[in-house]
């Protein structure tokens, strides 16, 4: 099938610039090429938008890319999926380069860096994960095709997905780096000699990894040098996992928050907990207030909510007109309030409707976030860290 071999702003016919970016994930459909254009449609982007692009970033052929991804540009898009799923960054690209050495194309039936076969990546999309509902009522529709076998990054979301759903199967327990990847095999090791050589070279996968990942979280991190726990490598695969998104950062600004939407909006703990949940998901826990290389396309979303197309032009609008920084807590607790009070008032009266912390998240995501890919483990995973953070305070008289 046709695919971006570059990204490329979308043109209108007269060759001026829309403020659409065509990335090397998306899906696009061919209508035509006129001299050095060509013209294309976003087949899985909301509205389908059409336009033009430079000839030489469209491939029209069906030959699937194959050949080795520069471990450094994997390793952002690892940081990406294992800040929005909570998962390891260190763990996903040691996986990709033990499966394929980090590399595109085939092996025999197996495809792509994390050698999915087609009835495998058929049924890992098929999840509610990977399906969005486009307008209230309608039924759920799939995010992602089969063809997007072939498409790394969008292999690294499905992987991080799936790293996740293991990790949740051990509850409160750590597991280690080779516990969680034997959790996550079809057929595990037979013995004992079976289990020490696929921990051996899990560990030189590992190694190897090691120095990219470190560089791509100083490129995709907002801050490293405050997050150093999220940065912490896996050097052993019989040793525990390193840190939750949900701690550190967001148990220092949860509280703070929380008691500013209690106050201004009339809202419990619990409601107010139910909103953190969504927004310490969005951002990864403060970690993350601008998207690193959106699987949408476009700019991506910027501060604690993600705010994305027009809402993003809105923020960026009142941050300066009010001389604040796109990471400044005032700055985006101001926002988020101006939207509560007006374009999107019908948030807080769902949010007051409910008495749990599981329904408090879901009416805000509904009402506010909207989004995509719902994700509500971890959404409620952050709402009970903010829960939890806000009650210790409140008795430490914080």
């Amino acid at each position: 099938m046709p695919r971006m071999k570059d990204m490329a702003i979308l043109e209108k016919d007269d060759g001026t610039e829309t403020d659409i970016i065509v990335n090397t994930v998306d899906r696009i459909q061919v209508l035509g090429t006129n001299g050095s254009r060509t013209k294309v449609k976003l087949i899985a982007a909301q509205g389908a938008p059409e336009g033009w692009v430079s000839s030489d970033a469209v491939d029209v052929t069906d030959a699937p890319p194959s050949g080795p991804i520069p471990k450094v540009v994997f390793a952002r898009v690892c940081w990406r999926q294992a800040l929005y799923f909570g998962v390891n960054a260190h763990y996903l690209a040691a996986v990709a380069e033990l499966r394929s050495k980090t590399a595109e194309g085939k092996d025999g039936e197996k495809i792509g860096p994390y050698r999915f076969t087609a009835a495998e990546w058929a049924a890992a999309i098929a999840g509610d994960e990977f399906k969005e509902i486009i307008k209230e009522g309608d039924q759920p529709t799939p995010i992602y095709q089969p063809d997007d076998i072939f498409n790394w990054r969008r292999q690294c979301a499905v992987f991080g997905s799936q790293a996740s759903q293991a990790l949740d199967k051990f509850g409160d327990k750590t597991p280690t780096v080779i516990e969680l990847y034997i959790s996550q095999l079809s057929a595990p090791p037979a013995d004992d000699t079976a289990r020490k050589q696929l921990s051996n070279d899990l560990k030189a996968a590992l190694d190897i990894t090691r120095e990219p990942v470190r560089q791509a979280g100083m490129d995709v991190l907002d801050n490293p040098d405050d997050n150093k726990e999220t940065l912490k490598d896996e050097k052993d695969p019989a040793k525990p996992m390193s840190s939750k998104l949900t701690d550190g950062t967001f148990r220092e600004i949860a509280p703070r928050l929380m008691t500013r939407l209690m106050k201004d909006f009339d809202l419990t703990d619990v409601q107010a907990a139910g909103i953190l949940g969504n927004i310490g998901h969005e951002c990864a826990g403060f970690k993350l207030m601008q998207e690193v290389k959106p699987l949408g396309g476009g700019r991506g979303g910027l501060g604690m909510c993600q705010w994305t197309g027009p809402r993003r032009r809105q923020f960026e609008q009142f941050l300066s007109d009010h001389k604040f920084t796109a990471d400044s807590e005032e700055g985006n607790y101001q926002f988020l309030a101006q939207e509560l009070r007006t374009t999107e008032k019908a948030a807080i009266p769902a949010v007051k409707t409910t008495g749990d912390l599981d329904s408090a998240m879901k009416a805000f995501e509904a009402k506010f976030e909207r989004a995509g890919v719902k994700h509500f483990k971890g959404r409620l995973a952050f709402a009970e860290a903010a829960l939890d953070a806000f009650k210790k305070k409140k008795q430490g008289g914080g």
